[in-house]
């Protein structure tokens, strides 16, 4: 384990083990527990859709608080076999509180279970332990645990004898599994600092410094850094979009349940990215992040779109805005590009103007690098090379010092790293389908790139030269416009509007030496957006790219941009 054993709140609805009932008390009641009465563990049996539809879910606020009233056949009867195991390990481990989902969170209090999902980011990070199960279901139970549950089923073809021992010949635990698909789950999965698996009938343990595996000798210890360097207070837009297409990618039972699957994490974010998250979006780096695109070229993005459930049954907020990552189903990418953290492997980065100059914040050192006009051979390889934004090409920025404990990345520049305490309020911004602003628009014609592969389209002036190119989201858009090869009577014609001005730089490949060297080159370029207009509001379609020279010299107008 790693950590610090700090008290920290239960959960006011945590099922207490040891009356065998669901808790309902305040949370300054639990505050001043003993020490072993505020650790908790966390786990997680199934989606939230599940839960509103469980007997033991309706009937919660009248039979789940009575004290042992999990000991009552009449409800124990009900309870999933993977409830009554974690109950049962809960004790074994020593601790008293657990938090299931599924039983916690009484969804038929609309505003309670608001709160909740604002809160389940905190909750798993706070848990001493998440118990999950990567496969099988609620009815499966954990199996294995001694006078707990059921023995496992055996899978000799899976194990191969050594000595008294028996080891796993491979390590599968990563293969896809529903668990990973269900969308609710993710930011469970990811926010919990100590995670117990049972997968493929083995056990694994998984904390923040270290991967453990019951029958393996030698465990694969890759361990993903994102999450870990945002929760530490740094705004690596990079770092996001890795976290966001994960998320993106998995599957709801309903649309709309989008922005509450993930706000619990957002939420905890925003005390490293200030201002919080509008739809997803970053307020920090808002234009930035709003330039989001499809993550592959040849991705298929779906546009969410709400169910027809009752109102009353619906979490809130559940924009689905055009505008936003959260408005589509995909791998999206944010801003992988943006700069931020030295990269040495970076071949492109790109930066959002104007870039401003200010003190250093406190807690940064600044670091000159030589510049490079000619860069010499070793050993008959290239020399590795960085790229630098404008005005930051003679210094990198580290924040912290050797005497921390802890190397964090050089970045390009620097920014304020909020001081991250367990008393560090989280930023929630105020939910709208809608933002606005005054922009330029104009009108080109499109073809679909010569790539069959991508789904991108060229960007025409009036001169019928290409002065940029259309992200699309998916193939129906794409079979919308005329091949390459097509006469020009047959251009598609679109409407984009500016959201704001990038400049990117990138090394030169050297196709002898078979790496990137000099010259730097950069390029300025804005980005824009392909709408369609409803009723006075303009709604996206794709994101794309317009070379600064080439949009300055097209006839643009003035608008007051409504997006939804």
């Amino acid at each position: 384990m790693d950590g610090k054993d700090a008290a920290v709140p239960v959960p006011p609805d945590a099922m207490d083990t040891s009356d065998c009932k669901v808790c309902d008390e305040i949370w300054s009641a639990l505050v001043g527990c003993a020490r072993n009465s505020t650790v908790f563990v966390a786990v997680n049996v199934g989606s939230f859709e599940e839960a509103l539809s469980s007997p033991c879910s309706r009937h919660r606020p009248l039979v789940l608080q009575k004290p042992y009233a999990l000991e009552d056949p009449s409800i124990s009867s009900q309870l999933a076999p993977m409830v009554q195991h974690a109950i049962g390990l809960t004790r074994v481990i020593g601790h008293r509180y657990l938090w299931v989902d599924t039983l916690c969170i009484d969804h038929s209090r609309v505003a309670e279970s608001v709160r909740e999902l604002q809160s389940m980011g905190a909750i798993y990070a706070n848990a001493t332990l998440t118990i999950v199960a990567l496969d099988g279901d609620a009815q499966d139970g954990f199996p294995g645990l001694r006078g707990i549950s059921p023995s496992k089923k055996s899978d000799n073809g899976r194990y191969v004898p050594f000595g008294g021992e028996l080891f796993v010949h491979e390590n599968d635990l990563m293969e896809v599994s529903p668990y990973h698909k269900r969308g609710w789950t993710y930011q469970e999965f990811h926010m919990s600092p100590r995670r117990l698996i049972f997968s493929n009938n083995s056990l694994h343990w998984f904390c923040q410094r270290s991967v453990w595996e019951e029958h393996l000798y030698e465990a694969n210890k890759d361990l993903e850094p994102y999450l870990g360097e945002i929760m530490r207070g740094m705004p690596n837009l990079d770092s996001l979009s890795m976290l966001i297409q994960d998320y993106n990618k998995c599957e709801l039972a309903f649309d709309e349940d989008a922005l509450p699957g993930i706000t619990g994490l957002l939420t905890a974010f925003s005390r490293s990215f200030s201002g919080g998250f509008l739809c997803g979006i970053p307020e920090m780096l808002f234009e930035a992040a709003l330039s989001w695109k499809p993550y592959w070229k040849h991705t298929d993005l779906r546009r969410r779109t709400p169910s027809n459930r009752p109102e009353s049954s619906r979490l809130r907020p559940c924009h689905l805005p055009s505008w936003s990552w959260i408005g589509w189903q995909g791998p999206v990418d944010i801003g992988t590009k943006e700069a931020g953290p030295v990269q040495i492997r970076d071949t492109c980065i790109r930066e959002t103007i104007p870039i401003t100059i200010c003190p250093l914040p406190t807690g940064w050192t600044r670091h000159a690098v030589p510049a490079v006009t000619k860069l010499a051979e070793t050993n008959g390889e290239l020399p590795e090379l960085l790229l630098y934004p404008d005005g930051c090409g003679d210094y990198t920025f580290r924040s912290g010092s050797p005497a921390d404990g802890r190397e964090e990345d050089e970045w390009h520049w620097p920014f304020p790293v909020p001081d991250i305490q367990e008393s560090t309020l989280p930023s929630i911004p105020e939910q709208s389908p809608f933002i606005c602003c005054d922009t330029q628009r104009c009108r080109v014609f499109a073809f679909q790139a010569a790539k069959e592969t991508a789904e991108e389209t060229w960007l025409l002036s009036n001169s019928k030269r290409i002065i940029g190119r259309l992200h699309l989201h998916n193939d129906e858009q794409l079979r919308g416009f005329p091949k390459s090869d097509a006469d020009w009577a047959a251009a598609k014609e679109v409407e984009l509007v500016a959201i704001c001005r990038v400049r990117s730089h990138s090394k030169t490949f050297d196709q002898e030496k078979g790496g990137y060297t000099l010259p730097l080159k950069s390029w300025d370029a804005y980005v824009v957006l392909w709408v369609e207009w409803a009723d006075g509001v303009a709604y996206r379609l794709a994101s794309g790219e317009v070379e600064k020279e080439a949009w300055e010299g097209l006839a643009l107008e003035d608008v007051a941009l409504v997006l939804g």
